[in-house]
């Protein structure tokens, strides 16, 4: 597949945590994020008046992590979260939807101190129930990235990842025709900027999305 030429500009979002945003070893976290933005092709039309919308979203997260190396001086930690998520979409309302789902992810600092660097890596499992029927689906992804803190009140990471929707099969009329017109795959590559502060955070970041939605 060819790039879509699809870019997503994310407009600053407020996280909202109850402790530092980058906080270190916790055991149980509990996250709330308010989020906006804007995709400049979100229908991935041929038509300017199809193509651009704006959402809105809100989200929480209940998570628990667990040191892997038998000590509170480890620097590999496992991590299971559970959350929830709705978006708003401002004209294409018919996208507006309700994601839950769950995910697992191992983090590992090398080394000591407030800028080594920190790899992660997980999996997730999400269902989207969309107001258009049509569009309900089971969201399969996996990542990894590395991010790295340049200053007390700055982060920059990259990260790859993975994703696979398995929808609906459609009807088959035609058995030369596949049914599961609804599946589909992507990848891509984030790079963000984003300061931080001692309980929120604003940030702004890229991506480069290859293949379709």
């Amino acid at each position: 597949m060819g790039f879509s030429g699809l870019k997503q500009h994310c407009l600053p979002g407020l996280l909202l945590l109850p402790g530092l945003v980058q906080a270190e070893w916790m055991d149980w976290a509990l996250e709330a994020e308010l989020a906006a933005a804007t995709d400049d092709n979100v229908n991935i039309a041929i038509d300017d008046f199809e193509q651009e919308d704006e959402k809105a979203a809100v989200k929480l997260r209940a998570g628990r992590a667990w040191l892997l190396e038998g000590s509170e001086h480890s620097s590999t930690r496992l991590r299971f979260s559970g959350d929830i998520a709705r978006h708003f979409y401002n004209d294409w309302d018919d996208l507006t939807l309700t994601r839950l789902g769950g995910s697992a992810a191992l983090h590992h600092k090398f080394g000591l101190g407030m800028k080594a660097p920190r790899l992660s890596a997980g999996v997730s499992a999400h269902y989207e129930d969309v107001r258009d029927g049509n569009r309900e689906a089971w969201y399969y992804k996996t990542h990894i990235g590395l991010d790295r803190r340049l200053s007390p009140r700055l982060d920059l990471g990259v990260s790859v990842y993975y994703q696979f929707r398995e929808g609906d099969d459609w009807p088959e009329a035609n058995p030369n025709v596949d049914s599961n017109v609804y599946d589909s795959d992507h990848g891509g590559v984030i790079l963000a900027l984003q300061p931080v502060a001692k309980a929120a955070a604003v940030d702004h970041g890229q991506l480069l999305r290859r293949g379709i939605r």
